[in-house]
């Protein structure tokens, strides 16, 4: 199952040396910091790529996967190929789109 991860997002580390090597961006969520490091320039090219395909961040202990797409952090514990996981993420997205016309409309009616 998909599941959207609300608290994740891309943050800027501390500047080390190991930092300096690896890269100094990486991804923080209700788990912590995770493993996957990236440059300055490396995450304008994960930015990029997530607009138009799932991108695949982390392997959880093997049990999860962490995707990147829309902006959003999603987990996923059914290894889902790049090509479910955006149909998934686009469906999501519709249902949410709906509903928040349907509170928009109920709202206008009151």
């Amino acid at each position: 199952m998909l599941q959207l991860d609300r608290t994740a997002r891309i943050v800027r580390l501390p500047l080390t040396l190991d930092g300096l090597v690896r890269g100094r961006h990486a991804v923080k969520s209700r788990r912590g910091i995770l493993e996957p490091r990236w440059t300055g320039v490396g995450v304008g090219e994960l930015d990029a790529r997530q607009r138009t395909t799932p991108v695949l961040v982390e392997i959880a202990g093997g049990a999860q996967r962490l995707w990147y797409y829309h902006g959003r952090f999603y987990w996923d514990d059914e290894d889902l190929e790049a090509v479910a996981v955006g149909t998934q993420v686009l469906e999501l997205e519709r249902v949410a789109a709906a509903a928040a016309r349907v509170e928009l409309e109920v709202g206008v009616a009151a």
